[in-house]
This record gives structure tokens, sequence and C-alpha cells, in this order.
């Protein structure tokens, strides 16, 4: 782990998408496929991930974007993914991480 990362202590969760599950991958016939996004979970700040599949390296310029502006995956799990699209797998990882990210204070 990076010795930056053991500085925060904070807990680094991480959750998968696949491509088998999106309509777009399936109907170009190209379902193989994994995107892993990495965030903290306390503050649900998008960290990186990992993807590879069809048009992997189109898909990684929105996480890109997030880890540059350090947004949080609450925020993103409500952005629009047009359907059918690629980028719906990105989407899917948004909404699973939020879901994993520890409720607000005061909630």
């Amino acid at each position: 782990m990076p010795r930056i990362w053991l500085r925060r202590k904070a807990e680094l969760g991480s959750v998968r998408s696949y491509f088998k599950a999106n309509s777009k991958a399936l109907a170009e016939l190209e379902s193989d496929g994994l995107l892993k996004l990495l965030f903290n979970k306390a503050s649900g700040e998008v960290l990186g991930a990992h993807i590879y599949g069809l048009h992997a390296a189109d898909l990684i310029q929105e996480i890109a974007n997030a880890v540059a502006r350090r947004q949080g995956v609450r925020e993103l799990a409500t952005e629009v993914h047009t359907h059918p699209t690629l980028s719906e797998v990105v989407e899917v990882a948004y909404k699973q991480a939020a879901m994993a990210v520890a409720a607000p204070v005061g909630a």
C-alpha cells in the first residue's frame, strides 16, 4: 500500500462491475471485461480504478476526472449514464460503492 494512503488512515473500499452485465458489451459480442473501482470507505472519494475490456481507455477518463476533482461516489452515482453505452459499467460501480460508504454523520 502506498505510504500516502497509510498516513490517511482510512479504509480502502473496492467494488467490481462486469461487462457481461452490460447491454452494449453484449451487443458488441465483447462481454469479457471488468471495472474495479477503488474509493475511500469513510468519505467516498474516488481513488482510482482498474479496467480491462472493450474501450477501457475511453472509460478510464471518467474515473481520472473524478480522481482529479476529488469527487465522491455518492455524487457520481446520481450522474446520468446513457443506455445502452459502456459507461453504464462505471455507473454500476459508482452505485455499488455509494452503498458501501459509511453513513454521513448526523444521518
